[in-house]
């Protein structure tokens, strides 16, 4: 792993595991204007550069090694409050 990509990771991530399949859900910082990295969907856009998406879980070693994108946050499920 290039160092570069640990900038990609939010601490918590790097110590857990995430999921592994399925689609999930994440926010995604891209560095070119109007970027969208193959296989990811997106479902809203921020600004040209920030947008939320749907991605396979098996894709997110490839989206946080793509060179164009600064950031990857997958969301997670809150706690239920009774």
């Amino acid at each position: 792993m290039d160092l570069e990509d640990l900038k990609k990771l939010k601490i918590e991530e790097a110590h857990e595991e995430g999921p592994t399949e399925g689609e999930v859900q994440a926010i995604v910082r891209v560095r070119e204007s109007g970027y969208v990295p193959a296989g990811v969907t997106v479902r809203a856009r921020i600004d040209d550069q920030l947008f939320t998406a749907n991605v396979a879980a098996e894709r997110l070693g490839a989206l946080r090694g793509d060179a164009k994108v600064v950031s990857v946050e997958v969301s997670r499920a809150l706690p239920k409050i009774d």
